[in-house]
């Protein structure tokens, strides 16, 4: 039996098994994940035009601040799985998720600044 062939005949037995709960919860996992990660670029899409009007940013910092959502995830994929080949696979987005948590906290329990404060 060639190598084709066996990859062939492994491809038909996945093909004949059924959708079980062990299916649902990857796609789950993974549907979740997907819809997370693409939640941070749309807010950032949504949120930027507002947030540029009110702290007065220049069309050079508002460009500035829409890239470095992209260049943090060019990074953030060439690192994951290199750091995915270092240490399980299963730590890296569990580690990731839970730097989110701990800085969207931090973010959120930040001191609000009065809209009067001078600068």
């Amino acid at each position: 039996m060639t190598v084709a062939e066996a990859d062939l005949s492994t491809l038909k037995r996945i093909e004949r098994l059924p959708f079980s709960r062990f299916h649902w919860r990857l796609l789950w996992m993974g549907g979740l994940g997907y819809t997370f990660d693409a939640m941070d670029g749309a807010m950032i899409a949504f949120i930027l035009p507002v947030v540029s009007s009110l702290w007065g940013l220049t069309n050079q910092q508002t460009g500035f601040l829409g890239s470095s959502l992209m260049i943090g995830y060019l990074f953030g994929a060439f690192f994951a799985g290199t750091l995915g080949d270092l240490i399980r696979r299963r730590a890296v987005p569990r580690c990731a998720a839970g730097c989110r948590a701990l800085w969207r906290s931090a973010g959120g329990s930040a001191p609000r600044a009065r809209p009067d404060a001078s600068a």
